[in-house]
């Protein structure tokens, strides 16, 4: 089995936790619980993995999302230990630790500013979450695998004061779209690569 991911969210951020929600078909993700997603190939393999996080915890899962190529699922709990050790107990059945993740590749980083009515519209019509507003910049992110989008968006929403328009978690990319005042946008910007700048330098997969 491959690891593509293994995130790990102490803190649910009020917009993530609500769009993450509205996408789930399993239990509700609440703000403040932790949570975490997990991606792998093949996919079908990500029946067991929820198996034995349930079996082993009291985590609720939100999303499992099953293709052959890769399979995705989200957990999480009010207490951020057992999230934790359902993340450990999965580890220790594959024999597996952090340094097998593979490591994230950001695609795009970019800030587009002072947002025209029709490209916002367009962007609208695509939007999960808030509606981006004319006269406003927008951040892109995208990155691969696709899951890692997860983090970005709760990580930056912590660290900013700004707007979640929509987040793609599946698929060969992820994709972030946030809004906002040129300067909160620049501080999510460098926030999220200061983030991933970390974490990659961490791995060595």
């Amino acid at each position: 089995m491959e690891l593509l991911s293994y995130i790990y969210l102490d803190k649910l951020q009020p917009q993530f936790a609500a769009l993450t929600a509205a996408q789930a078909e399993g239990d509700i993700p609440i703000s403040g619980m932790a949570a975490m997603w997990l991606e792998i190939q093949p996919g079908i393999e990500i029946n067991n993995i929820l198996d034995i996080a349930l079996k082993a915890t009291n985590i609720k899962p939100a999303i499992l999302f099953e293709e052959r190529e890769y399979g995705i699922v989200e957990f999480h709990s009010e207490a951020q230990d057992e999230v934790l050790t359902a993340g450990s107990k999965i580890l220790e059945y594959y024999n597996l630790d952090l340094q097998h993740i593979k490591k994230p590749k950001i695609l795009t980083s970019q800030i587009i500013t002072n947002i025209s009515d029709y490209h916002a519209q367009i962007i609208n019509r695509k939007a999960d979450g808030s509606l981006l507003i004319p006269g406003k910049s927008l951040y892109i992110f995208e990155v691969q695998p696709a899951t890692w989008s997860t983090l970005a968006a709760n990580e930056a929403e912590k660290a900013v004061d700004i707007t979640l328009i929509h987040y793609r978690w599946r698929g060969r990319f992820g994709r972030l779209h946030l809004s906002g005042t040129e300067a909160q946008v620049k501080a999510a910007k460098d926030a999220v690569e200061q983030l991933f700048t970390k974490l990659t330098s961490n791995i060595k997969c």
